[in-house]
Protein backbone atom coordinates (compact mmCIF):
# COMPACT_ATOMS: atom_id res chain seq x y z
CA UNK A 1 0.00 0.00 0.00
CA UNK A 2 1.26 3.21 -1.03
CA UNK A 3 2.33 6.42 1.96
CA UNK A 4 -0.32 8.41 0.52
CA UNK A 5 -3.41 5.63 1.08
CA UNK A 6 -2.10 4.77 4.41
CA UNK A 7 -2.57 8.12 5.46
CA UNK A 8 -5.74 8.33 3.92
CA UNK A 9 -6.76 5.19 5.96
CA UNK A 10 -5.56 6.17 8.92
CA UNK A 11 -7.49 9.70 8.62
CA UNK A 12 -10.34 7.65 7.92
CA UNK A 13 -9.91 5.18 10.82
CA UNK A 14 -9.65 8.18 13.32
CA UNK A 15 -12.69 10.21 11.86
CA UNK A 16 -14.36 6.76 11.98
CA UNK A 17 -13.47 6.41 15.72
CA UNK A 18 -13.48 9.81 16.94
CA UNK A 19 -9.65 8.75 17.89
CA UNK A 20 -7.21 11.47 17.41
CA UNK A 21 -3.99 12.66 19.04
CA UNK A 22 -3.60 16.75 19.15
CA UNK A 23 -0.45 16.69 17.21
CA UNK A 24 -2.47 14.77 14.33
CA UNK A 25 -5.34 15.73 11.73
CA UNK A 26 -8.40 15.35 12.87
CA UNK A 27 -12.13 15.10 11.57
CA UNK A 28 -11.86 18.97 11.45
CA UNK A 29 -10.17 21.23 8.75
CA UNK A 30 -6.61 21.43 8.61
CA UNK A 31 -5.31 24.75 9.26
CA UNK A 32 -2.78 25.78 6.02
CA UNK A 33 -1.50 28.80 7.75
CA UNK A 34 -0.54 27.33 11.33
CA UNK A 35 0.01 23.19 10.89
CA UNK A 36 1.24 22.89 7.11
CA UNK A 37 2.67 26.55 5.80
CA UNK A 38 5.12 26.35 8.96
CA UNK A 39 6.79 23.04 7.91
CA UNK A 40 6.88 24.22 4.01
CA UNK A 41 8.93 27.66 4.95
CA UNK A 42 11.27 25.48 7.11
CA UNK A 43 12.18 22.14 5.30
CA UNK A 44 11.44 23.95 1.90
CA UNK A 45 11.91 27.25 2.22
CA UNK A 46 15.60 27.75 1.70
CA UNK A 47 15.58 26.19 -1.76
CA UNK A 48 12.32 27.14 -2.40
CA UNK A 49 12.60 30.94 -1.93
CA UNK A 50 11.38 34.25 -4.00
CA UNK A 51 14.89 35.15 -4.83
CA UNK A 52 16.05 32.12 -6.93
CA UNK A 53 13.86 29.36 -6.26
CA UNK A 54 14.41 25.52 -7.16
CA UNK A 55 12.20 24.48 -9.85
CA UNK A 56 10.23 27.41 -9.93
CA UNK A 57 8.61 26.46 -6.95
CA UNK A 58 8.23 29.85 -4.45
CA UNK A 59 7.42 28.26 -0.68
CA UNK A 60 8.75 31.35 1.46
CA UNK A 61 6.07 34.12 1.26
CA UNK A 62 2.81 34.28 3.34
CA UNK A 63 0.64 31.71 3.55
CA UNK A 64 -1.84 33.21 0.80
CA UNK A 65 1.03 33.42 -1.15
CA UNK A 66 2.24 29.70 -1.04
CA UNK A 67 -1.31 28.51 -0.99
CA UNK A 68 -2.00 30.55 -4.82
CA UNK A 69 2.04 29.66 -5.46
CA UNK A 70 0.42 25.79 -5.34
CA UNK A 71 -3.13 25.05 -5.68
CA UNK A 72 -3.82 24.22 -9.31
CA UNK A 73 -0.27 24.90 -10.86
CA UNK A 74 1.30 22.72 -13.28
CA UNK A 75 4.33 21.60 -11.77
CA UNK A 76 7.32 22.17 -14.27
CA UNK A 77 8.37 18.18 -14.91
CA UNK A 78 5.02 17.17 -14.84
CA UNK A 79 1.25 16.47 -16.34
CA UNK A 80 0.21 17.03 -12.63
CA UNK A 81 -0.55 20.08 -11.01
CA UNK A 82 1.46 20.86 -7.95
CA UNK A 83 -1.65 20.62 -5.37
CA UNK A 84 -5.08 19.02 -7.22
CA UNK A 85 -7.55 19.92 -4.40
CA UNK A 86 -9.37 16.73 -2.94
CA UNK A 87 -6.68 14.52 -4.12
CA UNK A 88 -3.56 13.86 -2.85
CA UNK A 89 -2.97 10.95 -5.30
CA UNK A 90 -2.73 13.41 -7.95
CA UNK A 91 -0.99 16.17 -6.36
CA UNK A 92 2.86 16.42 -7.54
CA UNK A 93 4.11 17.85 -3.89
CA UNK A 94 2.65 14.96 -2.33
CA UNK A 95 4.09 12.36 -4.61
CA UNK A 96 7.02 14.29 -4.67
CA UNK A 97 7.89 14.53 -0.63
CA UNK A 98 6.50 10.88 -0.71
CA UNK A 99 8.78 9.09 -3.63
CA UNK A 100 5.80 7.83 -5.52
CA UNK A 101 6.12 9.49 -8.37
CA UNK A 102 5.65 6.76 -11.62
CA UNK A 103 7.24 7.22 -14.81
CA UNK A 104 4.19 7.94 -16.01
CA UNK A 105 3.40 11.24 -13.74
CA UNK A 106 6.78 12.68 -15.15
CA UNK A 107 8.01 14.32 -17.88
CA UNK A 108 10.85 12.91 -20.24
CA UNK A 109 13.52 14.56 -18.51
CA UNK A 110 12.33 12.89 -15.31
CA UNK A 111 11.09 14.54 -12.28
CA UNK A 112 13.62 14.95 -10.36
CA UNK A 113 14.63 13.51 -6.70
CA UNK A 114 12.42 12.93 -3.60
CA UNK A 115 12.29 16.11 -1.70
CA UNK A 116 13.45 17.31 0.79
CA UNK A 117 17.09 16.12 -0.41
CA UNK A 118 18.41 16.88 3.04
CA UNK A 119 16.57 14.36 5.36
CA UNK A 120 12.58 13.21 5.34
CA UNK A 121 9.51 15.64 5.69
CA UNK A 122 8.16 15.49 9.07
CA UNK A 123 5.40 12.79 8.82
CA UNK A 124 3.00 14.72 10.87
CA UNK A 125 3.36 17.29 8.65
CA UNK A 126 2.61 15.53 5.65
CA UNK A 127 -0.39 14.05 7.01
CA UNK A 128 -1.62 17.75 7.43
CA UNK A 129 -0.72 18.35 4.05
CA UNK A 130 -2.42 15.15 2.82
CA UNK A 131 -5.79 16.06 5.15
CA UNK A 132 -5.68 19.73 3.89
CA UNK A 133 -5.63 18.86 -0.24
CA UNK A 134 -8.03 15.61 1.06
CA UNK A 135 -10.38 18.58 2.45
CA UNK A 136 -10.35 20.77 -1.23
CA UNK A 137 -6.82 22.67 -0.29
CA UNK A 138 -9.16 25.79 1.42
Amino acid sequence: MHLIQKITVVLALRWATGCAEDTAPTDHAVSFATQVAPFLRTQCGTCHVSASPAGGLILDGSSDEIVANLVDQPARSSALDLVEPGDPSKSFLVLKLTGELGSADCAPAGCGAKMPLQGTFDATAQEHLVHWISDGAP
